[in-house]
C-alpha cells in the first residue's frame, strides 16, 4: 500500500518555507519518526482478537515490525509483519503448505494449525460450529460422531 503527497504549486506564500524544505529533504526524518509513532499508536491500540481468544500479540508485533527509511525524495513506511495488509484490506487466503486452512472455532485451537493435534477427522457438513459460521467440512477428534438433531 503506498500513499504519495506532491507538492506542485505552493498556492499561498505562507507554504513557500514548507514546500522548500520538503522539496530538500529537511522534513523526511521528522515526518517518518512521527508517522512510524502515529501507527504504531495505532496497532497497540487495537483489541488483541474479535472472539476473545487468547493472544498471539499480532498488533504489538506489528507495531514493533513498523519503520521508515528516508529516500532522496520520499519517506517510507514499512510494516513487515505477515497478515497485516490481508486484515486491513481483506480478501481471500489460499492454503500454501496444506490442502485445507484451519480455522479456530475454539479459544483452545486458536494460533495452532490442525497438524499441531493428533487423531483426527475431515467430516462434511453442513456444520454450524462454535463460530456461527456455517461451514461444509469440519476436523474433529476421530471418535466424534454427529447428533443428528443439530446442525453441530
Amino acid at each position: 500500500m503506498s500513499t504519495t503527497v506532491k507538492i506542485i504549486n505552493s498556492p499561498l506564500p505562507v507554504l513557500g518555507p514548507l514546500d522548500a524544505a520538503l522539496r530538500s529533504g529537511q522534513l523526511y526524518e521528522e515526518i517518518g519518526r512521527n508517522a512510524v509513532k502515529l501507527i504504531r499508536d495505532n496497532f497497540n491500540s487495537l483489541p488483541p482478537n474479535e472472539r476473545g481468544f487468547p493472544t498471539t500479540h499480532f498488533w504489538r508485533r506489528a507495531a514493533e515490525a513498523t519503520s521508515y527509511e528516508v529516500g532522496e525524495d520520499a519517506v517510507r513506511i514499512s510494516v513487515n509483519q505477515i497478515g497485516v495488509r490481508q486484515r486491513l484490506l481483506g480478501g481471500d487466503i489460499d492454503p500454501v503448505r496444506a490442502k485445507f486452512l484451519t480455522i479456530p472455532a475454539i479459544a483452545e485451537t486458536y494460533g495452532h494449525r490442525a497438524a499441531d493435534f493428533g487423531n483426527l477427522k475431515i467430516v462434511r457438513g453442513p456444520f454450524q460450529i462454535y463460530t456461527g459460521r456455517l461451514v461444509s467440512l469440519a476436523l474433529v477428534p476421530a471418535d466424534w460422531t454427529r447428533d443428528k438433531s443439530t446442525l453441530f
